[in-house]
């Protein structure tokens, strides 16, 4: 596959060598593991999900590259992530969604500043075997934008969370969740029973083996089949008091700052496609001749 090379002053050498080092394997792993198998991926069946890709991938620290050294993590940052975003969404933007949605659902921990809440999930990510995740933020008749306060109004009691005890009872149905299927814990954005809807976004974190958590079916789409979208079905589920992240009402905050976290990567796997087509465009116009001379 050709490459287009970037002026001089875009070519991010700037950065730290430990970024320019994971960017660097985050290329290679995309161009030689991703790229090649980027069509079949999105011509298998739509439930169908490679995990051989995404063990590869996790063995480069792509599910852990956002988290700071101290749990496991690669501590590349946002920029490292930005860069890594970039180069997987050139070769298959459904392989660079498997991972911005891990990391994504990350983030409510790392923004939650709770030490235990952070050791007790974030080294998982660090082990052997893949660990997935995925933001459980669209109900059935809301979308993505909470932020909106008319918005948290319409989707008040679509997902409720009730305090019982030490525990919370969680109950609901999300949907077009990237990663629904595959992942192993959630990041879930509910309102409290009995408080404002504006002032009772709450957002806790749902291992996804819990009784009464039900996988739905996975959503078909174009150009994304890598990944997973999907619902989840909440009934009755109870979730340890100490998995709520900050406290109750503390999730329109946690959502702003998540959403602003991950900005930067919803830019780079857009550029990431763009270039691919530049790229493409390019090496087919150097090949392709019609007519003759003149």
């Amino acid at each position: 596959m050709l490459t287009i090379e970037r002026p001089a002053e875009l070519n991010f050498d700037t950065f730290p060598p430990e970024v320019q080092r994971f960017r660097d394997r985050v290329r290679e792993y995309a161009r030689k593991v991703v790229a090649p198998r980027a069509l079949e991926l999105d011509q298998e069946a739509h439930d169908h999900f490679a995990w051989d890709v995404v063990h590869q991938g996790h063995r480069l620290g792509l599910t852990r590259a956002v988290l700071p050294k101290e749990f496991g993590g690669m501590g590349v940052g946002l920029v490292g992530v930005t860069l890594a975003m970039e180069e997987l969404a050139a070769a298959c933007p459904g392989v660079a969604l498997v991972f911005g949605a891990t990391m994504l659902a990350q983030g409510p921990i790392l923004l939650s500043g709770d030490p235990q809440l952070q050791a007790r999930f974030l080294p998982l990510f660090g082990g052997d075997d893949a660990i997935l995740a995925c933001n459980a933020i669209c109900d059935q008749e809301a979308g993505l934008d909470l932020v909106v306060p008319q918005n948290v109004r319409h989707a008040y009691g679509m997902t409720t969370i009730r305090r019982d005890g030490d525990e919370y009872v969680l109950n609901g149905h999300k949907r077009v969740i990237t990663n629904a299927t595959v992942a192993n814990f959630a990041s879930v954005f509910g309102t409290m029973e009995g408080v404002r809807p504006d002032e009772g976004l709450t957002c806790l974190i749902v291992p996804l083996d819990s009784p009464g958590v039900t996988r739905g079916p996975v959503a078909d789409k174009m150009g994304y089949r890598a990944c997973l979208g999907g619902e989840l079905l909440f009934e009755d589920v109870r979730v340890p008091a100490e998995n709520v992240v900050g406290g109750e009402g503390d999730g329109l905050s946690i959502l702003v700052a998540q959403g602003n976290m991950a900005r930067p990567s919803v830019a780079a796997i857009s550029t990431g496609v763009a270039r691919h087509a530049l790229e493409t465009a390019i090496e087919f116009c150097g090949q392709r001749v019609q007519g003759g001379a003149l």
